[in-house]
């Protein structure tokens, strides 16, 4: 092709976008307002309700933000406590929101709460400090799509009375898997994700692998007669409540000792009272093992599933959608002769587990990690993810009878064994599983497994049919599925190095201290680290703290290489016998089966250095890196970066200025002009995919400047918006 044919189709090219774009940009906006609500059938309270659409049709959801005043049940006095939290519901989870590769997902965020209530004042001094509680924000944790304009931007705020109509466009090539969605305004996103506001976000495979593409491995995870296996959505949450006294002091049990830090104090509310996520000393310092609270599952605290059938495979789609502590899942025989727990006095529950939950531990078969599909599935006993991680699993129920859910939580594994001695072990059982019979059957979970999967291997083309059911037959391999190419040595183009910190600073009060990454504290104005795309890099993290910490990523997921311990010896290393190091690791299961693992969080243990890889792909703009113990994300341990398409102009049109800030925070007054940018510069990601990132880079970059432009210089209509009845009004 010469260079003027080039430059002709690039010029055609953008005129078509733009023509395309702005006339789709113009429907959504009329079509946001109609978003329907979810499905009206009959559901349990257990299963949040779900938005979804067929293919060829845009998923339409609405999220009303606000302060819901509800009740949620508390096992240690067997009440129902009044408790008013924000959320965007009264189910305390948000609703699934369901969408197919090649779909777009126009989430409508509505802050319903009283703006009144917005008193509320945060500038680049004070930005690090926990602030402006109600003013919120959405991401989609793990999505792999555009973080400017009105789709996974973080920088956009939704003021009380505001609306701001998202728009995630999902790429036809996007992986299939288990993904999440909470709030991300810096400086309130940990009370708001402590509250329930959170919720899943499913994207459903729909294509079969071929010889030379991957598949989605739902098409493979069926039954024998080819339906989906049977499904559960499971948000583990920290909703840590409180009650304080009239001088504002937390109510809670100071006698309880745990270690030389400081008593346990267990919160205590009474029946009568509210309680209330308002202040971040509820939320700090592993304070939901400290607080006597149950941890709990879509927004219900210790459910009975009725509806498991002995001998079934069941999919569960386990999410960690908590603020600072892990989930370490066992699943378990109960005893026969156990009684019913919720029967028996509170001074008895905390020795159930341990008298009861015995029986044999049933294998959670792991095949997806982050939304992404494994290589080969993994049997674990035991499995341990953190904040933001997703584990999805196979499960079988060998016979009928019931069975223990039980997370062995623990802070800083085997660390602090005073405090873990002090923990109320009641706490421990999560939920119970009623199993009803089944086919008998003398089958392996294993056997039943391959044998399940190959027969649904049968829709597929019978040369990639042959090479599913060897792989599966081969300790149940699925290289057919899985979405990303490994990054070799040769791919590696640069390091990354990022180090978390706490430190003291003579700028902080005494006993005060500098929350960051690399030695520099989060600010709007400061792009830590440029990134190219199509460009790949070796990244190593770090923690120069005394505390652990947990690394994510947006928009590019990353490939473990490596995770050395303070002596240095890789700890994935799978040419060590693994109970070798599992020994290292004084049995915490952290890092030992990660080698490879293609992930979007990770835990990062103090003392540790773990290296990974990551492929700059598709998408410009800024974007954000940060620790995923979301309280220190709000501190400042948080880093803006920025996706370029070339050498040349960052194609995120350079820092935002104070006009361009305030506009990100008038978002309902600009959601169409969001919308079009959106749309243009996913068109110019689809031109790139044509003509290569040289032939388009200064076109996104225009986009962007153009944009800007428009939201420094063009009067904004004032916002409309509906209040909602009141439900409950907190202070900022």
């Amino acid at each position: 092709m010469n260079k003027a044919w080039a430059r002709r189709l690039r010029v055609d090219l953008s005129a078509i976008a733009l023509a395309a774009v702005m006339s789709a940009a113009v429907m959504s906006a009329a079509a946001v307002a109609q978003t329907p609500a979810p499905s009206s059938a009959k559901r349990d309270p257990f299963t949040p309700p779900t938005f979804a659409a067929p293919y060829g049709k845009d998923v339409r959801a609405t999220l009303d933000f606000d302060v819901y005043e509800t009740k949620i049940f508390d096992p240690s006095k067997n009440i129902q406590q009044r408790i008013a939290l924000r959320a965007y519901s009264q189910h305390l989870t948000g609703p699934t929101i369901r969408v197919l590769p090649g779909q777009t997902a126009r989430v409508t965020l509505n802050n319903k709460i009283d703006p009144e209530r917005n008193q509320c004042v945060v500038d680049d001094r004070t930005e690090n400090e926990p602030n402006c509680f109600n003013w919120t924000g959405l991401h989609t944790h793990g999505l792999w799509v555009s973080p400017t304009g009105n789709s996974d931007n973080p920088f956009v705020t939704v003021r009380p009375g505001e609306s701001f109509p998202y728009e995630f466009n999902i790429p036809s090539d996007h992986p299939a898997g288990t993904f999440w969605y909470h709030p991300h305004r810096h400086g309130s996103s940990a009370i708001q994700v402590t509250s329930g506001a959170s919720g899943a976000l499913i994207i459903d495979g729909v294509r079969k692998p071929t010889v030379s593409e991957h598949g989605d491995v739902d098409l493979l995870v069926r039954t024998s007669g080819g339906e989906p296996v049977k499904e559960r959505i499971m948000l583990f949450q920290e909703l840590i409540y409180a009650c304080r006294t009239r001088e504002g002091q937390l109510r809670g049990d100071f006698k309880k000792k745990v270690d030389a830090r400081g008593a346990i104090s267990e919160f205590v509310c009474d029946e009568k009272d509210l309680g209330t996520i308002e202040y971040m000393d509820q939320v700090s310092s592993h304070m939901y093992s400290r607080s006597g609270r149950y941890r709990p599952i879509n927004g219900v605290v210790r459910p009975t599933i009725r509806d498991a059938v002995a001998g079934r495979l069941e999919r569960w789609r386990l999410i960690n959608g908590g603020n600072r502590e892990e989930v370490n899942l066992t699943i378990r025989a109960m005893a026969k002769d156990a009684p019913d727990v919720e029967t028996l006095p509170a001074a008895e529950r905390e020795a159930f587990v341990k008298t009861y939950c015995t029986g044999a531990i049933l294998n959670q078969w792991e095949f997806a990690v982050d939304g992404l599909t494994r290589k080969q599935m993994q049997g674990k006993d035991r499995n341990l993810f953190y904040p933001g991680n997703r584990s999805d699993i196979l499960v079988r129920f060998p016979e009928q009878g019931r069975y223990c859910v039980v997370d062995n939580f623990l802070p800083e594994p085997l660390v602090y064994a005073e405090r873990a001695a002090a923990i109320n072990q009641d706490r421990a059982l999560v939920t119970i599983v009623d199993v009803t019979s089944g086919a008998a059957s003398d089958e392996t979970d294993k056997a039943q497994i391959v044998r399940e999967l190959s027969a649904a291997a049968e829709s597929f083309d019978a040369d990639i049919r042959q090479v599913v059911r060897r792989d599966l037959a081969d300790d149940l391999k699925l290289t057919a599925f899985t979405p990303h190419a490994d990054i070799p040595d040769g791919e590696i183009s640069g390091a990354q190095r990022v180090v978390f910190s706490i430190e003291s600073h003579p700028d902080q009060k005494e006993g005060e201290f500098r929350w960051g990454v690399n030695a520099q504290r989060f600010g709007h104005h400061r792009i830590g680290r440029v990134l190219k795309i199509g460009s790949a890099e070796e990244w190593t993290i770090s923690s120069s703290s005394a505390v652990s910490h947990n690394f994510h990523l947006h928009v590019n997921a990353f490939q473990v290489v490596k995770v050395l311990d303070g002596k240095g010896r890789d700890v994935t290393d799978p040419s060590v016998p693994r109970a070798t190091r599992l020994g290292w690791e004084k049995d915490n299961l952290g890092f030992v089966d990660t080698k490879g693992l293609w992930m979007d969080t990770i835990y990062m243990k103090q003392g540790y250095k773990v290296v990974v890889r990551i492929r700059y792909e598709r998408y410009t703009g800024d974007a954000l890196l940060h620790c995923h113990f979301i309280d220190h994300q709000d501190r400042g341990m948080m880093e803006m970066v920025r996706y370029v398409a070339g050498e040349g102009e960052p194609s995120g049109g350079g820092p935002m200025s104070p006009s361009q800030r305030g506009a990100l925070e008038q978002p309902s007054r600009f959601g169409a002009l969001f919308g079009v940018q959106t749309g243009l510069k996913n068109a110019m990601s689809a031109a790139t995919s044509l003509l290569g990132p040289a032939a388009t880079s200064a076109r996104v970059s225009d986009i962007d400047k153009l944009i800007a432009a428009s939201i420094c210089t063009t009067e904004p209509p004032a916002p409309a918006y509906t209040a909602a009845p009141r439900k409950a009004s907190l202070t900022p």
